[in-house]
């Protein structure tokens, strides 16, 4: 068993008031190698923190009563980007890159260097949870695609599933003045095209360039080249 409770019961204490300003609380995961302690969100709260601190990581599976200690801990910094959905409220936040940090310190300068490191990185909208934030990156994807086209497309999350996973859809007019709709549920391999309600045609989720075509066929003018007509 990979012990953690005393590193934990440090973290919590000693990080314990920024913390709670910040709406995050310690929260621990286990593989067979390791145990990574997330800042996420407290009850209530929308946004966790991109900081994770991995005790363990090794290359060979840990002996039984292992105890965790900051001699073989790391800290990885996940880096995001926030992109706006153009002028619609809804943005999307998307993991570009992460940096590994040893750590070097001990006691009390341990503790002041983790609480600048977690206070200097913030906290990032959960998607699909904190309010305007999309949760799929193909839906963002969509979304520029389509925009290009037809600027004044609509942005709507619903969670119509059990599972809790939102469904995003993108509106508009087409060239016709007909609703059209794509609907993309997170976790789906394909979203589904509706005209006045009506389902037209699925398209793979992450195929932007077929979400691009379906855009420029929907803008022209002639019939017999439209979708569902």
């Amino acid at each position: 068993m990979f012990i953690v409770d005393n590193r934990i019961a440090e973290i919590r204490e000693k990080l314990g008031p920024l913390l709670d300003e910040m709406g995050i609380e310690a929260s621990v995961r286990f593989t067979s190698r390791s145990a990574t302690v997330s800042f996420l969100p407290k009850q209530g709260e929308t946004c966790f923190s991109p900081v994770e601190i991995v005790f363990g990581d090794k290359d060979q599976y840990l002996e039984d009563d292992y105890e965790a200690s900051w001699s073989d801990a790391h800290v990885k910094v996940h880096q995001f980007h926030c992109r706006p959905l153009g002028e619609t409220g809804w943005e999307a936040w998307e993991s570009q890159d992460r940096k590994r940090q040893r750590i070097n310190r001990k006691g009390k300068d341990l503790y002041r260097w983790l609480a600048r490191l977690i206070e200097s990185n913030g906290v990032v909208p959960t998607g699909g949870v904190t309010p305007y934030c999309i949760a799929s990156h193909s839906f963002a994807n969509a979304y520029t695609m389509i925009a290009r086209t037809f600027p004044d497309v609509r942005v709507g999350q619903q969670i119509l599933s059990d599972d809790g996973s939102p469904t995003e859809t993108l509106s508009f007019l087409d060239a016709q003045g007909r609703r059209v709709e794509v609907s993309m549920r997170v976790g789906d391999a394909h979203a589904t095209v509706f005209i006045d309600g009506q389902t037209v045609m699925t398209i793979e989720q992450e195929d932007t360039r077929a979400v691009r075509r379906l855009a420029l066929d929907l803008a022209r003018q002639q019939p017999e080249n439209r979708p569902g007509v």
